[in-house]
């Protein structure tokens, strides 16, 4: 599992903007783009042969990102035909298939499983800065407190999981210093700045990328060079 790892940090504060961030950390022979147009930017590479889009922001400003996380067993252990896979609705969500309160419909009524050979978990987030975390066989919460940090531990069990291998707890850590003395002027340049304080010494950063919900626009950085900022408006 670890081959294909993405060990990553994502947050949503929520100031006078409601700023979005994410860093995906993974192995470096993995082969990530970024890609853009009128309606979705988003980070794409192949999994075990299928193109997937574990995070990115559509023009509505729904924003998805997965997450590496230590499986329950209760999730592992779902085996019901009438389930959810917590990838393919990640990618609904971002390319506005389905809205922030029908995600929240369809996690009542089926059980969310992983995807093959891997255990994820999923913060999706709505231009208001609302925060829904899915975790399979944990459930699911919406969060509307000020911020809300996730990385590569239980957001439901984060005693049991926090010091997993690669949890990202030092990172989640300093995602939560740097939040905490943050104002109501808190921006994008600001949202990049934490992410940069969050680059992973386990896995390298392949691409960290913000969303100001005020300006309708995306900030990314590749490799970890935030001296080179791209930039997209919706």
């Amino acid at each position: 599992m670890l081959g294909c790892a993405y060990m990553c940090t994502s947050f949503v504060y929520k100031g006078n903007d409601v700023i979005v961030g994410f860093n995906f950390d993974s192995d470096p022979k993995t082969e990530i783009k970024v890609k853009t147009n009128d309606q979705v930017v988003y980070g794409v590479f192949n999994f075990h042969g299928r193109y997937t889009a574990p995070f990115g922001v559509n023009k509505d400003g729904g924003f998805a990102c997965e997450l590496m996380c230590p499986p329950s067993s209760k999730g592992e252990a779902l085996s019901s035909l009438n389930t959810q896979r917590i990838d393919l609705l990640n990618e609904d969500y971002l390319y506005s298939k389905v809205s922030f309160e029908q995600v929240q419909q369809i996690l009542a009524a089926r059980p969310l499983v992983n995807a093959p050979n891997i255990s994820l978990h999923a913060m999706l987030v709505n231009r208001f800065g609302q925060a829904l975390i899915l975790e399979p066989g944990r459930g699911s919460k919406v969060r509307e407190e000020r911020y809300t940090i996730l990385s590569n531990f239980s957001f439901f069990e984060p005693m049991a999981t926090k010091d997993a291998p690669y949890s990202g707890y030092n990172r989640y850590l300093t995602a939560s210093s740097l939040l905490q003395q943050a104002g109501d002027n808190f921006n994008a340049q600001d949202g990049l700045a934490v992410l940069k304080q969050c680059l992973n010494s386990d896995f390298p950063t392949r691409v960290s990328m913000v969303y100001s919900a005020h300006e309708n626009k995306v900030y990314w950085a590749l490799e970890g060079n935030f001296d080179k900022i791209y930039t997209y408006q919706f």
